[in-house]
Formats: structure tokens, sequence, C-alpha cells
């Protein structure tokens, strides 16, 4: 058994399991009472010169009338009971001094033993005093350092219970929710001149997307009309281009390698379009046909064709 209880703890009732030592499979020992043969229970602090030993020889192992309901043992004596033999075979009830507990001293903790009845496995408990001032198991106050800040005759477990208060506090405040949102813009408040406050209220009508703003909030340097978030989002981009530009952009399309077929450029294409459309010809109908550029200087279309006009073999000229 090992448990942590506060210092100066009264009426403390603990509870303990016996192994019984014939078991093989780890049963509890049961039918131990006060009176059992042999049996003692011995207890030590830190600090103590000897342990004090209770047993049932010595007839200072008394009995429990009630489980869970503690009475204080007489001077020198502790109590003992198995709590159901048969729901809780091996468990039983201790119950010490509220001396023993430490409520003036520094000792951390009290350890013990129960042994020697027949049967019965030597079983160790120990219990850590827990001091809510100081810490579990501190055998003195904080360091001079970190008292002088807060001393320890101020530091009352009502001050305590105040202080634990404020992890809630700070985690609340920092919920990201829409009702603190707003807290946090109100709290920036309208602009009071060209400083801080300026800024912060800029920051304030941006998140907020406060359609009153006026040139005079920043000192004649802002417009709602034209720099708000609002106008610069809403406003029509107009872009125009020169001649010039124009023209570029059209011979770039027009000169783009593979605009329409794998090697050949748009312009290419229609140059070799218009020599078969509109352009001079020649060779019909037994071919070869040609079919003339515009000034009549080159054939942009040469064609072999079989005798049944069907075109064999095309060669072009599109430069």
């Amino acid at each position: 058994m090992k448990e942590i209880i506060e210092r100066g703890a009264t009426s403390v009732v603990l509870h303990v399991f016996l192994p019984d030592a014939s078991s093989n499979s780890g049963q509890g020992r049961t039918g131990l009472n006060p009176t059992s043969a042999n049996l003692a229970i011995a207890v030590i602090r830190p600090g103590d010169a000897a342990p004090i030993v209770y047993s049932a020889a010595s007839g200072t192992i008394g009995p429990i009338a009630n489980v869970g309901t503690y009475v204080a043992p007489p001077v020198g004596h502790c109590r003992l009971r198995e709590i159901d033999p048969t729901t809780l075979p091996g468990w039983y009830e201790l119950q010490f001094a509220d001396a023993l507990f430490d409520s003036t001293g520094d000792r951390r903790s009290l350890g013990g033993m129960l042994y020697g009845a027949v049967s019965l496995v030597p079983t160790p408990f120990q219990i850590q005093l827990c001091d809510p001032l100081r810490g579990v198991g501190s055998p003195s106050r904080l360091d001079t350092s970190i008292g002088s800040r807060a001393a320890g005759v101020d530091y009352t477990p009502a001050r305590a219970a105040r202080l634990d208060l404020v992890d809630v506090a700070v985690s609340t405040r920092g919920d990201a929710t829409s009702a603190n949102q707003e807290t946090l813009l109100a709290r920036l408040g309208a602009f009071t001149g060209t400083g801080l406050n300026t800024v912060l209220g800029f920051l304030r009508s941006l998140m907020r997307k406060d359609p009153t703003l006026t040139p005079s909030d920043l000192g004649g340097t802002f417009d709602n009309a034209t720099d708000s978030l609002e106008a610069r989002a809403d406003a029509t981009i107009v872009a125009s281009l020169t001649p010039a530009e124009r023209v570029a952009v059209a011979d770039t399309l027009l000169d783009r390698i593979d605009g329409i077929e794998p090697g050949e450029s748009p312009r290419q294409t229609l140059r070799l379009l218009r020599a078969v459309c509109v352009g001079k010809s020649a060779g019909f109908p037994n071919g070869p046909f040609t079919f003339r550029d515009k000034a009549d200087g080159k054939n942009r279309v040469t064609a072999t064709v079989d005798a049944t006009g069907n075109r064999t073999t095309v060669v072009t000229d599109a430069e």
C-alpha cells in the first residue's frame, strides 16, 4: 500500500492487502484479528530513533467496531479489522493515532509493516505526507528567493484557492470566440489623433469593415472611398494598350509555332489557305497543280495528282 495523505490529517482510515504465504495464486490472508498469534504492526517516520511496534502479544492492537468509522485508539495502540473475507479476502482496515501523521513536525512520510502471524506474508506500507503550502513530501518551505515574493505567513489556504482561479481566467481569455473578439475590438476604441491609438483604431475598422472612416481619421492620409478594403476590392481595373502593344500581341499570336499544326504557325497556315482559296493556279486537270502567293512571286502549294485527280504529294512554301 502507498498513499498520499495531507500532513496533520485526523481520523485517517487506511486499507491494506495482506497476501497469504500458503497460496500459490496470490490469495489474501483471511481470518486475522487483533488477537491473532504473533501478529505485529510496526511503524516508523523519518527522524524517529526507533519504530513503534504494536502486537497481539502486548495487547496494543485494538478492534474496530464499524468498518469506515474512525475511533481514536488509546495512547500506544492502533486498531485493525478484516473488511469482508468473502468479497474482499485479504483486505484489512487500519487506524492509527492522529499524532503519527506529523501535524506539527517536518517528517515526510509514515512507513510500516504487518508481519508475524501464521501464513502472513510480511507486508510493507508507506504513507506520503502532503502539505498544501509546501508540496508533497517537502520538509521545509519554499526557497528564500521565492518565499520572499509571497511570505509563508501570508500564503494561506484561502489565498491559494484564489490563486487557483488564475488558470481559469487565463484559459477563458484565450478562448477564440466571437464574443471575445468583439470585446478586443471594442477595447481598441475609437481614433484619437495620429498616434498609436489611431493605428489601433484603423486596425479595428479594417477588422470590422467600418464604413465610417474619413480622411481626418488618419490625419488626411487615408481616404475611405479609395483606400478601404471594400473600395479596393470593388474597384474595376481598367487596362489600355498602345497601338504598338496591340500589334505586338497580335504578332505573337500569329507567329506562335505549333499554334495550329506541329511546326506551323497561324500566320503560315493562313498564307497557305489564301493561296489555295484565292491565289492564281495552274496545271489543271492533269497536274501537278500550283497555287501562287498574292504577289504571284512563288508557288505556295504544289500538288501531284493521280489519274483521278487525288493529291498524292503536296509541297508547301509558307515563308
